[in-house]
Order: structure tokens, then sequence, then C-alpha cells
């Protein structure tokens, strides 16, 4: 999140104090307390800018679904958002008549990342090393899966 708003505290202190008590003494304690005002919103500006961005509630929800059913205790199973890779999908040129790859096109804008046609996926299912499931807790795991996940989006269950 960006900081679209810059707020001048020591302004604003004058701004909202009445004119008979903007003297010099009384003004420089009310700076006093809008510098820890101001401490406090640039923590709280580094915090949100901190804060990751990429995770959405979908993934939070699904390992913390199949962390309760299969690994109730450690909570080894991860579930992160796979970025596209964008060379594997073509532009087809109108000019030239040719197939061009995404990534070395030039600048342009999509409406949706779903426009895109190819073989993306979505998230990767991590299980940490030396985790087996025996058939039956896959057929579970990919029900679950199936059942939580939105019908569009596409995974793939890898081993850490």
């Amino acid at each position: 999140m960006k900081n679209v708003y810059n707020i001048n505290f020591y302004r604003l202190v004058i701004q909202l104090l009445p004119l008979e008590y903007r003297k010099n003494k009384f003004l420089a304690v009310l700076w006093l307390v809008s510098a820890q005002l101001q401490k406090i919103h640039t923590n709280f500006l580094e915090f949100i800018g901190g804060l990751d961005e990429t995770r959405k509630t979908q993934t939070c929800y699904l390992r913390a679904e199949l962390n309760k059913w299969f690994d109730p205790y450690q909570k080894r199973i991860l579930v992160e958002t796979n970025v596209p890779n964008y060379d594997d999908y073509l532009l087809h040129s109108e000019q030239s008549g040719n197939y061009i790859q995404l990534s070395q096109a030039a600048p342009f804008s999509l409406q949706k990342e779903k426009n895109l046609l190819g073989s993306h996926i979505n998230f990767k299912i991590i299980l940490p090393q030396g985790f087996e499931l025996t058939t039956q807790q896959k057929y579970l795991m990919d029900s679950l899966l199936q059942k939580n996940k939105l019908p569009s989006k596409t995974y793939t269950i890898t081993h850490g």
C-alpha cells in the first residue's frame, strides 16, 4: 500500500488550534505531542508497506485445511501463489503476421490475466521432504482441493 497522502502534523496543529491559543510556548508543547503522532504514523506506514500482498485468502484457507487434515501437529504443508511464466504464452502480431513470445513483446496491457490462455498453474502445494501420502490420502487431498478452490484455478503438488 502506497502512502497516497502526506500529513504535515505541525501545520495540522496550527490549523486546529484556536487563534487565542497560538502562542509560541503552547505551540512548542503541542508540536512535541504531534512528533510522537508522526512517529506512530511513520511506523504504521512502514508496517503496511512491509506486508506481503501476494497472499490470497484462498491459499491461506487451503493451507489451513490441508494442514488440519494431513499434518495437524507440525503444519508443514505450504500453499504458494505461483507467478505466471509469460514465456509460455504467444501473441499474434497483426502487422507482421508472426507469433511472438509474450516476454519479448513490446509493453501492452490486458484487461485481466485470465484472458491469457495457456498452461498456467495458479498455486503450488508444497509437501515437506519425506512426507508420503497413501492412495486414499491422495484422493482425499484431491477432493479437498477440488471442493475448496475456485473452478478456474489450477494447482500442482510438489515435494519441497
